[in-house]
């Protein structure tokens, strides 16, 4: 989205976006209200909201198959004193950002069935009190940190790497999706993963609607076109990027993507499972309504727009290529 912007895909297509950084719930609080047009948050913000009967329209992936906020950042007194790896965090207090995030069930659920080890989960509000929890010694350990987010922390003194996110490959969330019950041979996509709108929004606005999917794959192609630093500078070149990340820490994220990155934004059902399972394995919110989860896509994933700019992109591209 963000190289959308930066290199003028979206400008292109008549569409001024402004962004801002918000929790998965106000988000889509936002959107119901009409205050948002357009989010990128994970399925388990939105699905109990549409379990509640309110109406969405998936229009995307983001198209990658890792998940990057696997690591584990333990502070430095508890490194010091011979904490090291997962299985002495038992009996430990550790944290987390709260539901209904990812990083929560990350945390609570998949790693302490996957490395049989339970310790106690203490929730923030925010990274930064997170943080400050970790250097005051009222948790050990930081759990599912991103690559970014671990590379920055590590490299600021505020703790060590106990779990490298990087080495948690999309076969490693099979293994640990597979542990709990919801195997996901194609890796475990990321919870963000989504970009959606309302159908009310689509009825409205199917030209903005189809010139958002345009920028948005034609960005997507530059990407896949481009080295990571040269994916990095345009980055940067955004403000509401600039202002939240550094280079040094987006190069091994953006890296890390590219290693395992689908063939396109398109929401196949194959990738929506895979999503879909990641939501489930993590969010006992969801026990019982399993079934009617997992027949959701025809009635949450709309297609339509993907599919257009995509068939519209591969077409220009070939005339230009032939001449």
């Amino acid at each position: 989205m963000y190289v959308a912007r930066t290199q003028g895909f979206l400008a292109q297509q008549g569409i001024n976006l402004t962004t801002r950084a918000v929790t998965g719930a106000v988000l889509v609080s936002s959107l119901l209200a009409g205050q948002t047009n357009f989010a990128v948050t994970g399925l388990n913000s939105l699905l109990p909201a549409w379990l509640q009967g309110q109406q969405f329209s998936v229009l995307s992936t983001v198209g990658f198959t890792g998940n990057d906020a696997g690591g584990i950042l333990v502070s430095n007194a508890a490194y010091d004193s011979g904490i090291r790896n997962v299985s002495q965090l038992h009996g430990q207090r550790v944290g987390s950002l709260a539901p209904p995030g990812g990083a929560y069930y990350i945390a609570s659920v998949l790693y302490p069935k996957y490395f049989n080890v339970n310790y106690t989960v203490i929730t923030f509000s925010s990274v930064t009190t997170e943080i400050n929890a970790l250097k005051t010694g009222q948790i050990v350990a930081m759990v599912a940190v991103s690559i970014a987010n671990m590379q920055t922390y590590t490299q600021a003194g505020l703790g060590k790497t106990m779990l490298d996110p990087a080495t948690v490959t999309p076969a490693i969330w099979n293994k640990i999706l597979t542990a709990y019950g919801y195997p996901s041979p194609n890796g475990a996509y990321q919870s963000s993963a989504t970009v959606f709108t309302t159908p009310s929004y689509i009825q409205q606005n199917p030209k903005v609607v189809q010139g958002f999917m345009n920028a948005l794959t034609e960005a997507y192609a530059w990407i896949q076109a481009h080295n990571t630093t040269q994916v990095v500078n345009s980055l940067e070149a955004d403000p509401f990027v600039s202002a939240a990340l550094n280079s040094s820490a987006l190069i091994p994220d953006i890296a890390y993507f590219q290693n395992y990155e689908s063939p396109s934004l398109n929401m196949t059902s194959s990738i929506y499972i895979s999503s879909l399972n990641f939501a489930l394995a993590t969010n006992p919110a969801y026990a019982g309504n399993q079934t009617k989860l997992l027949g959701s896509y025809n009635a949450l994933v709309n297609p339509t727009f993907t599919n257009a700019a995509t068939w519209c992109y591969n077409a220009v591209s070939w005339n230009k290529n032939t001449g």
